[in-house]
Order: C-alpha cells, then structure tokens, then sequence
C-alpha cells in the first residue's frame, strides 16, 4: 500500500502554512486521544473537531482523522497509527487501515500533506 510506504519511510511533509484549528471544547486538553480517553468528554466520531486551513482552502477532519492528523505531525509509523485508533474504538484492523489510506490520499489531494 503506497500510504503506508510514504508514512513509514516518511516520505511526507506538512506544509508550514497550514492553519489548524481545533474544536474549541478540545482546548484544555494535550491531544485529541487525550480528550477521548476523558470520560466527561463527549463525542461524536462523525463531527468536526478540526479545520485545517491553507491559500483559503478549509478541510474539515472528524475525530478519527484529527488523530491521525496528529499522529502524521509526530511521525508515527502506520502500523502504530492503527493499533492505538483500532484498539481505542474496538474497530477492525482492516477498516481503521483503509481509513487512513483514504485520509491520507486526501489530504495529499487537497495540498494538506505533500510528498517529499
């Protein structure tokens, strides 16, 4: 799978003129996997939590995809991205692994992420 080539070899970038902004609930917390394992958090897997911004385009990322968002800025290899979301939201392997691929081919679509 090319994703997990380019994620693991670290064959990306963000670009530095990228804006985030985060669900203003999510503020008081270090990460978003932080804010879920708060059990007076609540949340929807389904709804904007984070909005990156560049040259006027606005994507907005749900919960799953945020995590994975945070995971690409630290450099977490693939396999490790999907072991902690899978475990965390007792999803499939399988499934967890294509919503990455199909995250990130869409971030580097949209000029979110470039490859290096």
């Amino acid at each position: 799978m090319e994703t997990k080539n380019i994620i693991d070899k670290k064959k990306y970038k963000i670009p530095k003129n990228i804006i985030e902004q985060k669900d203003i609930r999510l503020s008081k917390y270090g990460s978003f996997l932080e804010a879920i394992k708060n059990k007076s958090f609540d949340f929807d897997a389904d709804i904007t939590v984070l909005v990156l911004a560049k040259d006027g385009k606005m994507y907005e990322v749900n919960l799953i995809g945020a995590i994975v968002w945070e995971y690409l800025k630290k450099g977490y290899n693939f396999d490790k991205m999907i072991k902690i979301i899978s475990e965390f939201f007792e999803a499939d392997h399988n499934l967890i692994e294509k919503d990455i691929d199909f995250f990130f081919q869409d971030l580097l679509k949209n000029g979110f992420v470039e490859k290096s």
